[in-house]
């Protein structure tokens, strides 16, 4: 194989000058065009006998580099729409990466070589052997990338040392972790727009502060202190992302089990979502005091005769009474009577065995 004039050497016999038989090297001048050229050999001796042809050989020509459409760098995700890694090794994939004679005699593209300086360095230990199947490697530094949006560098080498013009792609590295710097639970359901932190609606306003490298991307609001491991449904999106995040975000506590002091717990992620679940350092979190000015509901009563267990007629002194019955915050209390007018300010009322925001108990 080559890709210039080359040194031939050929062995060649003189039956009628003894002596004469030897090995002769010459340097012949040859263009021949890319890919598998025959080369022939012919001989004369020094009488002018000949010429006879000695042999013919095949040469690869190659005077081409390599090339490729572009190459993409990768954290290892399948999905790198973002172009942001936490990770120091980045994986290169080359697209339609080809060379003028691959294939010929398992020859082509042999090496790739990568940096961030964008200077090739002509020194073949510094270069990574090439497979298609498997694309190529990275290593950066990250304690000195972070924070940058880096540029990467990549040639592709023949064997005959033919390399391709440069490519580059870009990656930002974001090792770090979001910061939350603030919280605060508004109250706009009082009529005056307070933020005295009192709530008597579903609906919480959060005003979430927060910072990044590059970008504050989504917050996930919990009443558990704990994180609850990764869900992409979990997590919403600011209205406008950024390194530093200030929004109003509305969070509701439908359904939760209220009490009178209620803590919400704020944690933010960012632009690096598709690689990690890179989440704040620490949550921040504020609470807020329920107001409760919402009567319980009884949605069943029913009377059952303790002996039969029927709701069709009553024995005995005493009747079981099913009570069914919710409330926002906890339905705590209950009061039975057979009159309508008892003063049930002055009632002595009785606890549920087990209370909670919604109900369903026999009692007696």
């Amino acid at each position: 194989t080559t890709d210039n004039d080359s040194i031939l050497t050929f062995a060649a016999t003189d039956n009628g000058t003894s002596g004469s038989s030897g090995n002769y090297t010459i340097a012949p001048t040859f263009t021949g065009s890319a890919g598998a050229n025959t080369i022939y050999i012919w001989a004369k001796d020094s009488a002018g006998n000949g010429p006879g042809l000695i042999d013919n050989l095949t040469v690869n020509v190659d005077a081409s580099a390599p090339t490729m459409n572009r190459f993409d760098l990768y954290d290892g995700s399948t999905d790198n729409s973002s172009h942001v890694t936490d990770n120091d090794t980045l994986k290169i994939v080359f697209d339609n990466a080809t060379d003028n004679i691959s294939g010929v005699n398992g020859i082509g593209i042999k090496y790739y070589y990568a940096n961030t300086t964008g200077t090739f360095v002509d020194n073949s230990s510094l270069w990574d052997n090439y497979t298609a199947s498997e694309n190529g490697t990275i290593d950066l530094n990250l304690s000195s990338e972070e924070g940058k949006s880096t540029t990467v560098y990549t040639w592709l080498i023949d064997n005959l040392s033919n390399r391709s013009t440069r490519f580059s792609d870009n990656i930002q590295v974001n090792s770090a972790k979001p910061t939350v710097t603030g919280v605060k639970l508004i109250n706009y359901g009082n009529s005056d727009n307070s933020t005295d932190n009192t709530s008597n609606t579903d609906n919480i306003t959060v005003e979430i502060s927060a910072s990044d490298n590059f970008i504050a991307k989504s917050y996930y609001i919990t009443d558990n202190s704990s994180y609850v491991a990764y869900s992409g449904t979990s997590w919403t999106n600011f209205t406008t992302p950024g390194k530093t995040v200030s929004e109003n975000v509305t969070h509701s506590i439908s359904g939760l089990s209220l009490t009178d002091n209620l803590t919400l717990y704020v944690w933010v992620k960012d632009n690096a979502t598709e690689l990690t679940n890179q989440v704040s350092a620490s949550s921040d979190n504020d609470s807020i005091r329920m107001i409760d000015n919402i009567t319980p509901s009884i949605t069943s009563v029913q009377i059952i005769n303790p002996g039969t267990g029927s709701t069709d007629n009553l024995t005995g002194d005493n009747a079981t009474v099913t009570v069914t019955a919710t409330d926002r915050f906890q339905v705590q209390y209950y009061y039975v009577s057979d009159n309508i007018s008892d003063n049930i300010s002055a009632a002595t009322f009785r606890a549920f065995s087990s209370p909670g925001t919604s109900i369903s108990e026999n009692v007696t």
